[in-house]
C-alpha cells in the first residue's frame, strides 16, 4: 500500500489511441491515462532545449491547487540545477483507491546537454520522490564534445567537485535593504587553465550562478555567456573576473557556480557557502571581511552590459573603486589591503576585534591588521573600514580572518587567504 504523502514522477511519451497489446484483452488500459490522453512511461527520453515533454505526477493527497507542489531539476550528482521551468497542464482527483495525478510541461530551457533528473514533493508533508532521469543534447542530436558534460561531469562519483576551468570562486553580501542582500559572485578564470598554456584564441563560456535555499530548491539564478580572449589582458599572467549579482534573504545559502566552454565542453562547479545576517535591526552588523585586488594585477574586468556602470563594483572607497580578490596571496613581508563593511557602527575607537585561524581549525597569532580609514555612512550606506594585513610572524599556508564587533555580535563568516614568502613566490 501507497504511504498518504508518497508522489512520483515519470516523463512520458504520449501514446497513439490504439490499446495496449500485452494479451490481457482490448479491455486492458494502457499504463498511464489522464483526461481521456494515454501515456506510455519513457525509461530515458532525449530531448533538446527547444523541446518541451509531459510529465506526470502521482501521489495520494495531493495539493489541489498545485501551490504547494515543488518540482526540482537535479544533475547526475544530485545537485539542483537551475535553468528548467514546469507549467502544469491539468491535474485529475484520484478515485478510491486509485492516486490523484498532476500533469505538467518540462521546459528545459536553459539547461546543459548531460543527464538530469526529476524530483518532486509537498511542501510541509514529503520528501522528494524517486527521480525520473532524462537526457538533454544538442539540437543534432549529440553532446557538447569534450571530456566532461554539465549534467555528468559537474561532481565526480565519489561526489568531489570538478574544475577543468581553472576558475576560483567567492561570494559575499555587501549591502542590506528590505530583507535582502546584494550578493556579488566573483569568478575568476585564469588563461593558463583556460586555454592549456596557449595565449590565444577566444574562449566562449557559459556561466550559471544560483542559490539554493534551505530545502534544495534553486530560489535564484542567473545565466550568462562571456567571450573570454586572452589577447585582451594588458599582459600575460593573469585571466578575467566576471561578476554576477543575487539578491537573497537573511540565513545560511548555498551558492552554485556552474561554467562550461562551448568550444571544449570542459565544466566546472563549485559552491560557496554565503552567510545573510539579519536587517531588522542593522545596529552593530558587520559583513565579511573581503581582500581587495590590488592595482597592479593582470586582471581584467568582464561586464554585464544589463546592468549598466554602477556594478559590478561592490567597493567604492574615496572615490577610488575596488574589486574583490579572490583567494588572494599575501606575502610575509608586506601586507595586503582588506575592506569590512559594517552597519550602525559606533565612532571613535569602538572596539573591533580580529582573529586568525590556521587551516586545521587553531587560532593563531602572529598577524597585524592595521587600520587605515573609514568612509562614514548615513541612514542608507553603510561605514567602510579600510585596513591592512601584514602577515609578519604568520608561517606559510592558508589561514581565515573573521571580525566582530566586541560584545554585540558573534564572529563573521571567515575569508581565505595564503600567506607566502614573498611578493615573489
Amino acid at each position: 500500500m501507497q504511504r498518504s504523502d508518497e508522489s512520483w514522477v515519470l516523463v512520458s511519451d504520449r501514446s497513439t489511441e490504439e490499446e495496449a497489446e500485452d494479451g490481457a484483452g482490448s479491455g486492458r488500459r494502457f499504463p498511464f491515462e489522464f483526461q481521456d490522453r494515454r501515456f506510455l512511461p519513457s525509461v530515458v527520453p532525449v530531448l533538446t532545449r527547444d523541446e518541451s515533454r509531459p510529465v506526470l505526477i502521482e501521489g495520494f493527497g495531493l495539493p489541489e491547487d498545485g501551490k504547494d507542489l515543488r518540482v526540482r531539476v537535479v544533475d547526475a550528482g544530485g545537485l539542483p540545477v537551475p535553468g528548467a521551468t514546469f507549467s502544469i497542464a491539468g491535474r485529475e482527483q484520484g478515485s478510491a483507491g486509485a492516486p490523484d495525478r498532476i500533469a505538467l510541461d518540462l521546459h528545459p530551457g536553459e539547461l546543459w546537454p548531460g543527464t538530469y533528473s526529476i524530483e518532486a514533493s509537498v511542501a510541509g508533508v514529503s520528501g522528494w520522490s524517486p527521480r525520473a532521469r532524462f537526457r538533454i543534447v544538442d539540437g543534432d542530436g549529440s553532446f557538447i564534445p569534450g571530456p566532461a558534460r554539465a549534467g555528468e561531469g559537474a561532481r565526480t562519483a565519489s561526489g568531489s567537485e570538478r574544475d577543468e576551468l581553472g576558475m576560483k570562486a567567492v561570494a559575499f553580501p555587501v549591502t542590506l535593504a528590505e530583507e535582502r542582500a546584494r550578493v556579488p559572485v566573483m569568478m575568476e578564470f585564469g588563461t593558463t587553465a583556460l586555454t592549456g598554456g596557449r595565449a590565444r584564441g577566444a574562449r566562449s563560456t557559459e556561466i550559471q550562478v544560483y542559490a539554493l535555499d534551505d530545502h534544495g530548491a534553486v530560489e535564484m539564478s542567473r545565466t550568462r555567456r562571456v567571450m573570454l580572449d586572452p589577447s585582451r589582458l594588458p599582459r600575460p599572467g593573469g585571466g578575467f573576473k566576471v561578476v554576477e549579482e543575487l539578491d537573497l534573504p537573511p540565513g545560511e545559502h548555498e551558492v552554485r557556480i556552474r561554467a562550461r566552454s562551448l568550444d571544449t565542453g570542459r565544466v566546472t562547479s563549485k559552491s560557496v557557502p554565503v552567510r545573510v545576517p539579519p536587517s531588522g535591526n542593522l545596529f552593530g552588523v558587520l559583513l565579511p571581511p573581503v581582500f581587495v585586488q590590488e592595482s597592479d594585477e593582470p586582471w581584467m574586468l568582464l561586464r554585464d552590459p544589463a546592468v549598466g556602470d554602477e556594478l559590478p563594483f561592490p567597493y567604492v572607497f574615496r572615490g577610488t573603486r575596488y574589486l574583490p580578490a579572490v583567494e588572494p596571496t599575501v606575502p610575509r613581508d608586506g601586507g595586503r589591503p582588506l575592506m569590512v563593511i559594517g552597519y550602525g557602527l559606533p565612532s571613535g575607537q569602538f572596539g573591533l576585534e580580529f582573529r586568525v585561524v590556521a587551516a586545521d581549525g587553531r587560532e593563531v597569532e602572529g598577524a597585524v591588521i592595521a587600520f587605515l580609514d573609514r568612509q562614514q555612512g548615513d541612514a542608507e550606506l553603510p561605514d567602510i573600514l579600510a585596513l591592512e594585513v601584514r602577515p609578519a610572524e604568520l608561517d606559510p599556508g592558508v589561514y581565515t580572518i573573521q571580525v566582530a564587533l566586541g560584545a554585540v555580535a558573534g564572529w563573521t563568516s571567515g575569508t581565505r587567504f595564503r600567506v607566502v614568502e614573498s611578493a615573489d613566490s
